[in-house]
């Protein structure tokens, strides 16, 4: 195989936390860990519906 399945920047396996409080394990991970946003995308009414950080050489979903 000669093209890559995943995304630069990307290591082969990136955890998906599904929590109910979405916007403080954010900022617990950013406060904790120094996880950084890379990418936000909000719903229309405001709330969250994916995030992506990265935790040192890691993007965490």
């Amino acid at each position: 195989m000669s093209t890559s399945f995943k995304p630069a920047g990307y290591n082969s396996v990136s955890p998906y936390f599904i929590v109910p409080e979405a916007e403080r394990f954010i900022q617990l991970m950013k406060e904790l860990f120094g996880a950084k946003e890379l990418r936000r995308y909000d719903m229309p009414d405001g709330s969250l519906m994916h995030a992506e950080l990265m935790l040192d050489d890691s993007v965490i979903m």
